[in-house]
């Protein structure tokens, strides 16, 4: 056999491997794009998930004293939500006092078997450890579900459509920012604060 023709298709044989090589190195980065727009596509959609379990939880939680002992805590200054937070009495102005009230769920009854009027009203430290748990419980549970958001665990943007009503400067909601501040701002809430 003549040396030229082995070289030859030797040479044919290799340049035949490369291009199969160069084929096979084209489909196997098609398939990792298809396999990574996959996982990206599986990502969004269990963070959406996610984001619908998180507003599940928080709106099974969600009881009418919590809502009312935030409502409450938001008309607090910041002496005031520190006074709250370390269970002490404190004045509260009768215009707040339904929110008070309806904070409790141990108050209502007490005001309606005692008959105690607004005025003459003495306030237990059970009570204002009453109202302390449920606005402490309320930012708990905003703070894990806000946590999910800032370490990309849940959608973002569903999640901030959903609370976007906690934040109204024109109302005066900044998320119980007094009573965050009171409790030690951001280091205690970095995912409300981050909000």
């Amino acid at each position: 056999m003549d040396p030229q023709w082995v070289i030859a298709t030797a040479s044919s044989v290799a340049a035949l491997g490369i291009i199969v090589v160069i084929f096979q190195a084209k489909v196997t980065v098609k398939q990792l794009n298809t396999s990574i727009q996959g996982l990206k596509s599986d990502h969004e959609r269990s963070r959406r998930e996610r984001a619908i379990e998180l507003l599940r939880h928080w709106d099974s939680s969600l009881t009418l004293n919590s809502v009312m002992a935030r409502k409450f805590a938001e008309t607090l200054e910041f002496n005031q939500s520190k006074c709250l937070l370390k269970q002490q009495p404190f004045k509260i102005s009768s215009e707040h006092y339904g929110l008070f009230v309806g904070s409790l769920s141990s108050m209502s009854a007490r005001l309606r078997d005692e008959g105690i009027p607004k005025d003459k009203l003495q306030v237990t430290e059970r009570e204002f450890s009453e109202i302390r748990w449920a606005v402490i419980s309320y930012l708990n549970l905003l703070e894990t579900v806000l946590t999910a958001v800032r370490h990309n665990i849940a959608d973002k943007e569903m999640l901030y459509e959903q609370f976007t009503y906690l934040v109204s400067p024109s109302e005066g909601h900044y998320i119980l920012e007094d009573f965050r501040n009171a409790a030690g701002g951001s280091k205690t809430y970095p995912s409300i604060e981050a909000f």
